[in-house]
């Protein structure tokens, strides 16, 4: 902190940060940095403009959030270099308007600070169908003189075809790249992944170091786009990705996802399975030497693949990880046993995992649940262990529910050394 001089920062930043801040956030640190109208660069970072989201609505003229940017940035033009987050909210119709006329495309390129970049767009499937072409985002962002973003997550894009999605890819390799998520993105033109790659392209200029890749939601776009990204024609690289998340896994894609792990053995070190998960026996999780995270996602009301996931794992001899997660999903509502689809399911597939396991420290079911609390006994009869206390070997056990009535609760752990169930504080 030495040597970095305290920046006075406009109040309308300072209400703006106060008015939206996020749970977890420091709120008495934050109040106390209001009162003082000042910031220093590392908190200004940290905090100030990750919290700021700027909604669209409305044409140039109106007062949005994003002329209030724009103003805040014209009247204290020092702030740029402390902008290291933008995310956008746009409405479909938007996407018709002259963007070059929009003043954010000619802000952008000046804030050489910014890492990360988050563009949600308010796409309604029901009622409008608005295809975003990669010449709109090219345009939105500032065309040719946009900074080297780091990372960017396009949230419910509803794009022209995978041939934009590329482009996108292509044009932000320029720019140092190393975080892309793609979340709830779906395409108008489906164009078969054979036809797709048999349309002649140039030999990438540049490439994207990938360091997380996130790509779920429609199964299509999943298909085509790893198709293109183990291609020659690709931008990408994988032999530095760490982090990988995907959804709605089919046959075609499954195989490309084994070329992307085969590549990424060597950095991969946290795989989230997020739809319909693969054949894990197809995968050699031993080869994977950093790998210390495997998620999956379990629907309680369909047959249990939990034995399959466990004997595959416990196949690779040397593999050592710190958790392996279940998302448990999909309750059915009841209004005298909300937790019957859960005690009902066959978690007996987890308990020689429980015991004896050696290849995680920890099993983790995440729970989702929000009408009734987890309680000792409900775990009780969910996982009768036998063993005797004091056993040395075996997974820690935690199951952990989310939320009831919008509050956190407490997580449960079992480790076999004791033989009962504790309460963990988060």
């Amino acid at each position: 902190m030495q040597g970095l001089s305290a920046v006075r920062l406009p109040q309308e930043v300072l209400d703006t940060v106060l008015e939206n801040l996020q749970p977890g956030e420091d709120v008495q640190s934050l109040r106390q940095c209001a009162l003082a109208a000042r910031c220093l660069r590392p908190i200004a970072q940290r905090i100030l403009f990750s919290a700021i989201f700027l909604s669209g609505r409305g044409r140039a003229s109106d007062n949005t959030d994003q002329d209030k940017f724009l103003k805040l940035l014209r009247q204290s033009p020092h702030l740029a270099g402390y902008i290291v987050k933008i995310t956008l909210f746009l409405q479909p119709s938007q996407w018709d308007e002259d963007l070059a006329q929009r003043p954010l495309p000619h802000i952008i390129p000046q804030l050489h600070a910014l890492k990360r970049l988050v563009l949600y767009s308010n796409f309604d499937f029901g009622e409008t169908d608005i295809p975003i072409t990669s010449h709109q985002l090219y345009t939105l962002l500032g065309g040719g003189g946009i900074p080297r973003i780091r990372s960017m997550e396009l949230v419910i894009l509803h794009m022209a075809g995978i041939d934009d999605i590329v482009r996108v890819c292509e044009w932000l390799a320029e720019g140092g790249l190393q975080e892309l998520q793609f979340e709830g993105l779906s395409i108008s033109d489906t164009t078969s992944p054979a036809s797709f790659l048999d349309t002649p392209r140039p030999e990438p200029a540049t490439f994207i170091k990938l360091k997380n890749l996130t790509v779920t939601h429609q199964s299509q776009v999943l298909d085509l786009f790893l198709s293109w990204a183990v291609s020659p024609k690709s931008c990408l690289r994988f032999d530095e990705l760490r982090e990988l998340s995907v959804g709605n896994l089919t046959e075609r894609s499954s195989k490309d996802l084994l070329r992307v792990l085969d590549i990424a053995k060597g950095s991969i070190r946290h795989i989230d399975f997020g739809g319909d998960v693969p054949s894990l026996s197809s995968i050699p999780f031993n080869s994977f030497r950093a790998l210390r995270t495997i998620a999956c996602s379990l629907d309680i009301h369909e047959p249990s693949p939990l034995g399959e996931w466990c004997t595959a794992l416990t196949q690779n001899k040397e593999l050592q990880l710190d958790s392996f997660i279940v998302y448990v999903t999909t309750f059915r509502r009841s209004t005298d046993e909300p937790w019957k689809g859960f005690v009902d399911h066959p978690w007996k597939d987890l308990e020689d995992v429980i015991i004896n396991g050696t290849w995680c420290k920890q099993l983790k079911l995440s729970v989702s649940m929000s009408r009734a609390r987890l309680n000792v006994d409900t775990l009780r009869e969910c996982f009768p262990l036998s063993h005797t206390p004091g056993h040395v070997a075996g997974s820690k056990l935690v199951v952990q529910q989310s939320v009831v009535a919008g509050k956190n609760l407490q997580d449960w752990e079992y480790k076999p050394i004791y033989g009962e169930w504790k309460k963990i504080d988060r």
